[in-house]
């Protein structure tokens, strides 16, 4: 894979950088990576290669190919490159595979006065709605930080077909920004078609986010990751635990808060209004309702859940979903994977609510989820990629047109 020179250009009221892409594999791949920011942070926005290696190294090691970067990228970023690429083969080996980075200009970012940026992302989460909460309520959180921006992408969780429902997305929070007295920045990117079929956007979507913070690397001195991260044995720890490896010479990247339970983080804040009233926790990029959800995602149901289970499902009317036998059961058999979820205090919440039923089709339902995820994480990592994708390119996109 060749990762040529970045160009930007002006276009409108926006500013995009991008780079044409060059891969040996026969699938449909697109030719060129581009970010695109608001003319206003132009300041900010850089022709180096730090984004684009960053997100797209995982592309190659999925096609199994040798990685070219001919634009300047960071000595530190280089340095830390092999690291990086192992915690993700470590924790992916079964998509992923070794391969080698020539860069071609190592070159140190430098100081700026304009780097004042002290960026998190926000996507209306209970995750990043926490790190905003403890920037605001340090004195209450046992993780407090120090922000000036918030970065919500475009091509991140909701895909690039979706401009319709982003920009009313944005609108809202951007309304939300101006009350906290902080700036939001748009961003949109096609990073997410290069991994679309191919690897899970669970560990693809990070090096997404970093490098589109690293397309503002001129003025973003701080990116803080807002984050929720498991691990046991048999699942090694999410490599976005490291991303503070992605650092540059002027741009320091930290996780937030992800050792920190998502159902703790959320006990601590559920009753902010803003949480209230913003939550978007959606899983479907492909998603057009209202604000609500498809309430048929995983993230979707695990949320009217816990606020049923909480009592609580008043004070977010977007999320008022009943718990029918139905859905209940639809949870658990999508869950990957639901022996998880009695360490998270279900049971307890479940038992105080004298939902015994609910106990008996979990585990009516755990062997039928047990199988379902040897087939996601057993059976098909066996079967060859090609084929994979062309029957995941065939389905879904039959699903999309339906």
């Amino acid at each position: 894979m060749i990762i040529h020179h970045p160009e930007i250009k002006t276009e409108g009221k926006s500013i995009i950088v991008s780079a044409r892409i060059e891969t040996k594999a026969s699938v449909s791949i697109p030719q060129e990576l581009w970010f695109e920011y608001p003319l206003e942070y132009q300041y900010a926005v850089n022709d180096r290669s730090d984004s684009f290696f960053v997100s797209l190294f995982l592309l190659g090691m999925h096609l199994n190919e040798d990685i070219e970067v001919r634009g300047e990228v960071s000595p530190k970023l280089a340095g830390n490159s092999r690291e990086i690429s192992s915690n993700y083969l470590q924790y992916a080996p079964k998509h992923l595979r070794r391969v080698d980075f020539n860069f071609r200009t190592e070159k140190a970012t430098q100081p700026d006065r304009n780097r004042k940026m002290r960026l998190s992302s926000f996507s209306g989460g209970v995750d990043s709605f926490y790190s905003f909460w403890s920037h605001f309520h340090p004195e209450k959180s046992a993780h407090p930080t120090n922000l000036t921006h918030g970065l919500f992408i475009h091509g991140y969780d909701l895909v690039l077909e979706n401009k319709e429902y982003y920009e009313r997305f944005l609108l809202e929070y951007q309304q939300l920004f101006d009350i906290w007295g902080l700036s939001l920045i748009q961003c949109s990117t096609n990073a997410y078609s290069f991994y679309q079929y191919r690897t899970p956007w669970i560990f693809s979507n990070t090096p997404t986010l970093i490098g589109s913070v690293l397309g503002l690397s001129k003025g973003v001195s701080y990116f803080s990751q807002p984050g929720n991260q498991e691990s046991n044995l048999t699942n090694p720890i999410m490599p976005d635990s490291y991303i503070s490896l992605f650092s540059t010479e002027t741009t320091d990247f930290h996780p937030h808060a992800i050792d920190f339970d998502r159902s703790d983080k959320f006990n601590f804040i559920y009753e902010w209004p803003p949480l209230q009233k913003h939550m978007r926790i959606c899983m479907d990029m492909n998603t057009d309702t209202e604000g609500v959800g498809c309430q048929k995602c995983v993230k979707c149901l695990n949320t009217s859940l816990l606020l049923y289970l909480k009592d609580i499902q008043e004070k977010f009317p977007n999320y008022n979903e009943k718990i029918t036998w139905l859905k209940f059961i639809h949870f658990c058999w999508i869950n990957l994977d639901i022996s998880t979820y009695p360490k998270r205090e279900y049971f307890k919440l479940i038992y105080a609510k004298k939902r015994y039923d609910l106990i008996v089709l979990f585990w009516l339902m755990y062997p039928f989820n047990y199988i379902n995820v040897l087939f996601h994480r057993k059976l098909i990592p066996t079967l060859p990629k090609k084929l994979v994708y062309f029957v995941k390119n065939l389905v879904y996109r039959k699903r999309e047109k339906a």
